[in-house]
């Protein structure tokens, strides 16, 4: 798995400057519906698809207390690297706009979501 709660509470931790995620996570029944919905049988075998329903899931479910765009946007970055797909070409403004977009419901589509991803990577090797 690319993703795990594990992972996600290491990531809230680390974002938040605390020792143990489980203390910010407001909704746990969020955070396991944000990865199944990544994981889900019914999305199409593509890493962009699958980073883009984690991250519309974390940011508008908003199972922390505090950070949601900050931990989803990690948590969507490790999973593209663990996937293979490392996301290292935008900016920090890109990526909020992203987020943004997403969050006010703007960018509805996983699609949109998944084009606009593709173009935060560089070259790939292949």
């Amino acid at each position: 798995m690319l993703a795990t709660v594990g992972v996600l509470l290491r990531i809230a931790a680390r974002v938040l400057g605390i020792g143990n995620g489980r203390d910010a996570l407001r909704d746990a029944s969020a955070l396991d519906g944000a990865l199944a919905r990544a994981y889900s049988p019914a999305l199409p075998d593509d890493i962009d698809i699958q980073a883009a329903a984690l991250l519309h899931s974390l940011l508008t479910l908003r199972p922390f207390t505090d950070g949601n765009k900050r931990i989803a946007w990690l948590a969507c970055d490790v999973f593209c690297t663990r996937g293979g797909a490392r996301l290292d070409a935008y900016s920090a403004l890109e990526a909020f706009t992203l987020t943004e977009d997403i969050e006010s419901g703007r960018l509805k589509s996983l699609e949109d979501a998944a084009a606009r991803l593709r173009n935060f990577r560089g070259e790939q090797p292949g």
